[in-house]
């Protein structure tokens, strides 16, 4: 295994003393290209806030990815701003700024991205087909998610675009539990009754994963089973 690939290995296996003791040893590991993303990027995907605090306090040059995915708003604009085609930039594993921005909770620079002009129904460019809604729904905090949601439908995001699979935010809002984003769709014209490709509907979802008061909601709304 290569110094790179034990980098790497670290990264996803949350090893932070492992990451400071071969950063040290090389300190250019951390602009590892890696498989897909880069060692920042693979540390917010696997969800290890530690290391994503120890890369950030070695004062990296956040790409615009990396921007878009921690939030920095003053770094997404710099980057936007000096050259404005960026906007439009896919990440190598196939998510826009702006499905970044909403994957990882970060509404202010989800507003300036979709102010500046980004395409707020966007569907990623990998299996997944997921759109910036979509993203904003996967986060784990009801309320950054509501945020998020709601700073994207104001943009005009569709509420009933799909993903792979047929879903539509409020059947991935079904499946979660989420009563407040649920209320968010339907009040903005979420089709409660959408049935997936293997036919669910949001309430057949809500029933079978036993979101009790999400189903409850869907049936004063009118759902069917």
């Amino acid at each position: 295994m290569t110094p790179e690939q034990e980098f790497l290995e670290s990264i996803k296996k949350g090893d932070l003393a492992k990451v400071k003791c071969l950063l040290d040893e090389t300190p250019m590991l951390l602009h590892a290209a890696g498989e897909v993303v880069s060692p920042l990027l693979s540390a917010l995907y696997h969800r290890h806030q530690k290391i994503v605090a120890f890369f950030l306090s070695q004062n990296v040059q956040l790409n615009l990815f990396e921007a878009a995915a921690v939030g920095d708003s003053k770094r997404m604009a710099e980057l936007i701003e000096t050259a404005p085609d960026r906007l439009h930039a896919v990440s190598p594993d196939g998510f826009s700024l702006l499905g970044l921005a909403a994957f990882f909770g970060h509404p202010k620079v989800a507003g300036y991205l979709i102010e500046k002009g980004a395409d707020v129904d966007a569907p990623s460019r990998n299996a997944a087909r997921v759109r910036p809604l979509h993203s904003a729904l996967a986060h784990r905090d009801p309320e950054v998610s509501f945020a998020v949601a709601q700073r994207l439908i104001e943009g005009g995001a569709d509420v009933n675009a799909t993903q792979a699979g047929g879903w539509t935010p409020l059947h991935q809002a079904a499946v979660h539990g989420q009563v407040g984003l649920a209320t968010l769709l339907l009040d903005r014209g979420a089709d409660i009754n959408a049935a997936a490709d293997n036919g669910k509907t949001p309430l057949a979802l809500a029933i079978s994963g036993k979101q009790k008061e999400l189903a409850v909601l869907l049936r004063e709304r009118g759902a069917r089973p």
